[in-house]
């Protein structure tokens, strides 16, 4: 028996917290991004900049996203879409934004968490799981939840990552009854998110202005400086004859 699709996702939500397993799952979507690429199906997301990528069935597309309440501020959102005849509909929304070095630390796990809440907007999760992993070159946060639409099942997942450089975000549901192609598709685009290349994300080197104040002292500057302590010191008084 083929564990279901929630199932698998539970079990990947489970690995964000085990650096082990988490690294095991990054060898595994390369696996699965390399044989695709053989079949010349695979399209591998790195928006220029990204600290991050994906891989998806397909070419996406480019929607634009506006802030309801600031039409002005609108962001570009990648998104792929695949129906599986009248039985389930997938679709993937992938963002990546510029951060600046500071916005790595400033978010913590509960800004993490609040930050999937409202990914997730106004729509309401049952069976609902969130997890948090963190290292010195990203952190990620996953949700993973079910809910209804017009009566069809939908099962619901969202990523965040959090680099020196960048904000990347990804979005991915099955609505409708998923089968076994729909199924393993939707948990390998999810397990194909990763770092472009984890041994580069790092705090971005210091400017030439951060390093010379952090330089130390000029050791001639501190010969002048002990120098001048020494005549500053009064002369000690003479040794008195003998009588």
């Amino acid at each position: 028996m083929q564990p279901s699709l929630k199932t698998i996702l539970f079990i990947a939500l489970l690995s964000i917290a085990a650096p082990a397993a988490a690294q095991e799952a990054t060898t595994q979507a390369a696996q699965q991004t390399a044989e695709a690429n053989k079949n010349n199906t695979a399209y591998v997301l790195k928006p220029e900049g990204c600290d991050f990528q994906i891989t998806l069935p397909g070419e996406p597309y480019n929607t634009r996203r506006c802030d309801p309440e600031n039409p002005d501020n609108c962001s570009r959102i990648i998104t792929y879409t695949k129906t599986f005849g009248l039985d389930a509909t997938v679709n993937f929304q992938v963002s990546c934004n510029p951060a600046d070095p500071d916005t790595f630390g400033k978010f913590s796990t509960d800004v993490m968490n609040t930050t999937l809440l409202a990914m997730l907007g106004t729509d309401k999760l049952e069976e609902m799981k969130s997890d948090v992993y963190e290292t010195e070159h990203f952190k990620q946060a996953m949700m993973v939840g079910t809910s209804k639409i017009a009566d069809n099942d939908r099962l619901y997942t969202a990523q965040l990552w959090i680099g020196h450089n960048s904000i990347f975000t990804v979005e991915g549901e099955v609505i409708g009854f998923a089968g076994e192609e729909a199924d393993r598709m939707f948990a390998e685009v999810i397990s194909s998110a990763r770092p472009v290349d984890e041994a580069a994300l790092k705090a971005p080197e210091k400017t030439a202005a951060d390093k010379d104040e952090e330089k130390p002292a000029d050791k001639d500057e501190d010969k002048d400086e002990e120098k001048a302590e020494e005549k500053a010191e009064p002369a000690p008084a003479a040794d008195q004859k003998k009588p």
